[in-house]
Order: C-alpha cells, then structure tokens, then sequence
C-alpha cells in the first residue's frame, strides 16, 4: 500500500483540524480506504485527490464527508454517511473522510477553505 501522511487546516486561520491524515496514492491504497476498520480517531482522515465520489460498500461505521475543489474549497458537507451508501459531487476534485461529528465539532461548511501539507 502506498500512502503520503499530511495534515488538514483551516487555511484562514490555519489552525490545524486533522493531523493524522492519509492521501492513498495508489489504486490498491484507494480501494481499500476504510475497510476492515471498525473506527477512526478524531485527528485521522482519508485524503482522496482526483476523486469526485465514494462507496460505503463493506462499511462498518458512519463517516464524514468534505467535498474539496482545486483551491481547497468546501463544495459540500456530508455528515453521517451510512454503510451501503454513495456520495458524489461531480465538480469535486478532492474528498475527505472524516470522523462522524467532525464537521460539526470544526464547524466546517460550504465556501471556507481547507489546506493540507503533506510531512
């Protein structure tokens, strides 16, 4: 499996929301995102780059969503997404998997900003 660690912040304030991220960079990687975990923690997140759409197929828990453009624009929110389920933004070019509640514990919504470094 092949994975680049990078961390997520608000780029305004560039407090830092996420600092446990994985950005799969591999198809195996990407398959696989969640699967087989059971959770995830508060800091951990999934960064799909050139990726407009998920499957929760195999899924054992609910997760978050944030639909990024280019830039890092939040295009959607997607809270408690459930197991067998599909999410798709067409303009998208990045989501973000996050923890249930996480968007609403960083308040995250359409139109801020997200940055992401990759260490």
């Amino acid at each position: 499996m092949n994975y680049k660690h990078c961390i997520i912040y608000k780029a305004e304030s560039k407090e830092v929301i996420f600092s446990d991220v994985l950005a799969p960079g591999d198809f195996l990687s990407r398959a696989k995102g969640l699967l087989g975990r059971t959770e995830i923690s508060s800091s951990e997140g999934l960064l799909f780059l050139n990726c407009n759409s998920v499957h929760m197929l195999g899924m054992r828990f609910s997760i978050d969503l944030i639909f990024l453009d280019s830039l890092g624009k939040v295009l959607r929110c997607v809270q408690a997404l459930k197991p067998w389920r599909m999410a798709l933004l067409l303009r998208a070019s990045a989501i973000l998997e996050v923890q249930q509640g996480s968007i609403r514990r960083h308040k995250l919504q359409q139109g801020m900003h997200l940055g992401w470094d990759f260490i």
